[in-house]
């Protein structure tokens, strides 16, 4: 019951409300698991198990709603890109506050870029989704792949 209900709440809801599978909407989606679980297994009253349910869905999207209108709302709750690498030098505070490691970068670097080294690196940012974006030097396009 509580999977088809997150699903079907992630189909008819707009973009803003589970639309980028953020750590946020992972904690919600769990939180909706865990509270709709105790329903199926009538370890809590039904009804009002669904109540607070669609509650919880109703304050995520109206958070969500409000983190489109301020950016210290949507830093807070979705997090902010975190430069690695830039200008042939790792950022050792970034990496560690993300809990990325060298190689995380290194190995984005060789499934996207198809080489060994960082001389080919401009930057390399860790994007808000958890995804490594590694942009070229000169010209070429970003390149963004998803992190180990």
């Amino acid at each position: 019951m509580h999977i088809l209900f997150v699903e079907d709440h992630r189909e008819s809801a707009d973009a803003l409300s589970f639309g980028q599978r953020s750590s946020f909407d992972s904690a919600v989606a769990v939180l909706l698991g865990a509270r709709l679980s105790r329903a199926v297994v009538v370890a809590s009253p039904a009804i009002p198990t669904v109540i607070k349910s669609l509650v919880i869905v109703f304050l995520h999207r109206v958070l969500a709603r409000a983190y489109v209108h301020s950016l210290r709302l949507e830093s807070l709750v979705v997090g902010v890109e975190q430069e690695l690498f830039r200008g042939g030098q790792f950022n050792e505070r970034q990496l560690l506050a993300a809990s990325v490691t060298r190689a995380d970068v290194l190995e984005t670097v060789r499934k996207e870029l198809g080489t060994q080294g960082l001389e080919k690196v401009s930057i390399a940012i860790l994007e808000r989704n958890g995804e490594i974006s590694v942009i070229r030097k000169e010209t070429d396009a970003a390149v963004t792949t998803s992190r180990p």
